[in-house]
């Protein structure tokens, strides 16, 4: 009851669409320091699965390389909205992520079309 105020420095959000392309174009930084992962969700805009991994990492991941802390399937022309714990998930060095077409920690296969997922993460 009543309102609940937060400083805004301490949650930050993060806001991606999709580049098609080469082995590695789905490779970017989320966030490049120590947080906490408290939301995510995904929409995928074409006919096929794409799999976002998820990787404690301060630089960029490479796809087919390392392990992800998380694999998350987003099914063809849908929304998930990943389910985590009320205190989030750890990422002690910074948040990576690939996006490929297969969910083997190895795949490297590259999405082929353009705006294909768009990703909503909020951490702190």
């Amino acid at each position: 009851i009543g309102n609940v105020g937060i400083a805004a420095d301490t949650v930050l959000s993060d806001y991606y669409v999709s580049a098609a392309g080469a082995v590695g174009v789905n490779s970017r930084m989320i966030r490049a320091q120590a947080c906490t992962l408290t939301t995510i969700v995904m929409t995928n805009t074409v006919a096929t699965a794409r799999y976002v991994k998820l990787y404690v990492t301060a630089t960029t991941p490479t796809a087919g390389s390392g392990t992800p802390v998380l694999v998350l399937a987003l099914p063809a022309a849908a929304t998930l909205a990943f389910p985590l714990a009320l205190s989030g998930f750890d990422f002690s060095n910074g948040i990576g992520m690939t996006m490929t077409l297969g969910p083997a920690n190895n795949n490297v296969t590259a999405t082929a079309t353009i705006a294909d997922v768009v990703l909503m993460s909020v951490f702190t």
